[in-house]
């Protein structure tokens, strides 16, 4: 996580901001200045420019600051591979971490004034989480899933594509536990019946 933090900060305001970053810093500078805030679908939100204002008023508006957040949420990134530690072995763990960490688009991403990355922090920690709980049956991490799933739709409208894929998965995983819960409690599967009733050759 250290290693992922100093890439992450290092000449982060040396770039001359991206048009993309250009137009949420625009309307985030308004909401500091006015304090009136609408939503623009052309730059999402409201998370990044709601929770960047305080920022730039703290530091003053520039480059390193405008894009702090996005860059201090991305090197949280790989905090998510804890979530996954009963099924993964204390290498695998660090590997995934390792990955997160330096990933070379997450961490171009994470140097951007844009909400993928906060988006992919939010829903990717949500879904440790609740992974965690469902295996574990500890309530606090499928608790602390749902601010986390919230603080992701807040960043950019295509969080519910993540929700449908997680929702897909799950759907998929509890499938394949019914399935063997069924094999192993003697019962023989419908879709293995026809299989087995097929005479074999010689």
């Amino acid at each position: 996580m250290f290693v992922g933090l100093v890439a992450r900060l290092y000449g982060l305001g040396a770039r001359s901001m991206h048009f993309d970053e250009a137009r949420v810093g625009y309307w985030t500078l308004r909401y500091l200045e006015t304090g009136y805030y609408a939503y623009r679908p052309i730059v999402h939100g409201p998370f990044l420019e709601l929770a960047t204002a305080p920022v730039l008023d703290a530091l003053g508006p520039s480059d390193f600051a405008v894009r702090l957040l996005p860059a201090l949420l991305g090197a949280c990134l790989p905090l998510a591979a804890l979530g996954f530690r009963d099924a993964l072995d204390d290498a695998e763990t660090v590997a995934l971490a390792g990955f997160l960490a330096v990933n070379p688009l997450l961490l171009l991403f994470s140097r951007f004034f844009r909400a993928d990355v906060p988006l992919a922090t939010f829903a990717f920690g949500a879904v440790a989480l609740g992974y965690r709980g469902f295996r574990t049956g500890r309530r606090r991490d499928l608790i602390a899933a749902g601010p986390l799933a919230g603080l992701a739709l807040t960043t950019k409208e295509n969080a519910l594509v993540y929700l449908l894929c997680v929702a897909g998965a799950a759907g998929v995983a509890l499938a394949v536990l019914r399935l063997r819960g069924r094999r192993r409690g003697g019962r023989v599967d419908p879709g293995t019946t026809a299989a087995a009733r097929e005479p074999r050759g010689p």
